[in-house]
């Protein structure tokens, strides 16, 4: 009996595939199983343990009397007064500076309605700074008969209460029907806006053209309607432009040139009209 070559290589021997392994292999892995289970309890109570020790000194650190807050400064403020700004941020004297939220204590002032922006800084060891821009009334919203009227800034953000015993001398917008109150809200119309930009623009524009602005009527809504010392009506339209209150202020001029007063200037339309006031 002969085998060919071809043949025995295609064999394939199968030895000790049934054999049960030796019990020295078994205690080998055994024990691999055991050290890498102590190697791995070790490290997680090394963890652990370095975890506790950092809360100890963390406690230790912020309970140190040279990191305690001894001051809080308030900059910048005009109507509030500091004592209600560190009120509102919930900053205490006792806190220690390095556990200090600054964003939590920007967020917290900002949602205070005659706050514009706020700036909160640390002044080593002890000392907390808080510098705010207030929001300033630029005007007064005469609201319907049985409601209070809002003051309210450039923006036409409706400022609290206690903003408008700094608005009484500012210029009265009348026409707006039923405004709800609702401080640190925008009053929602759309004329609102334009009239403000143009009520700042004109405070600003020119310093020795004084025209000092009493009242805005927005009683019809494609007019806005200026009322000042001098001039009973001055009419703009409801889109913002800055040549209209150029124009605005050469007439101005001219009719305080020739000594003539003007009862009406309207500015809706490309030739400037005036209408005399008559004597």
């Amino acid at each position: 009996m002969s085998f060919h070559g071809n043949n025995v290589s295609k064999m394939k021997l199968n030895i000790n595939n049934n054999v049960a392994p030796r019990r020295s292999v078994q205690k080998k892995k055994a024990a691999k199983a055991l050290k890498a289970m102590i190697v791995t309890a070790l490290i997680g109570g090394a963890l652990i343990a370095l975890f506790i020790a950092g809360i100890i000194v963390f406690n230790k650190f912020i309970s140190q009397p040279a990191f305690i807050v001894k001051q809080v400064t308030v900059i910048n403020n005009q109507t509030i007064k500091a004592s209600t700004i560190v009120k509102m941020s919930g900053l205490r004297t006792n806190m220690n500076i390095y556990a200090i939220s600054l964003s939590s204590i920007t967020h917290r002032l900002e949602k205070f309605p005659d706050i514009k922006t706020v700036k909160v800084f640390k002044r080593h060891p002890d000392m907390i700074v808080i510098k705010v821009i207030e929001r300033e009334p630029i005007a007064v919203v005469v609201n319907t008969k049985g409601h209070e009227d809002i003051p309210i800034d450039s923006e036409g953000i409706m400022l609290s209460d206690k903003k408008m015993e700094y608005a009484l001398h500012l210029p009265k917008i009348t026409g707006l029907r039923n405004v709800a109150y609702h401080p640190g809200k925008k009053i929602d119309d759309s004329r609102v806006p334009v009239a403000l930009e143009y009520l700042d623009t004109l405070k600003h524009i020119k310093k020795n053209t004084f025209i000092k602005v009493k009242k805005i009527e927005l009683e019809k809504p494609n007019d806005i309607i200026f009322q000042s010392a001098s001039v009973n009506k001055i009419y703009f339209t409801t889109k913002f432009s800055t040549e209209a209150v150029l124009k605005l202020v050469r007439v101005i001029d001219e009719l305080r040139f020739q000594r003539i007063n003007a009862d009406k200037i309207d500015l809706r339309f490309a030739n400037v009209a005036v209408t005399p006031r008559l004597l």
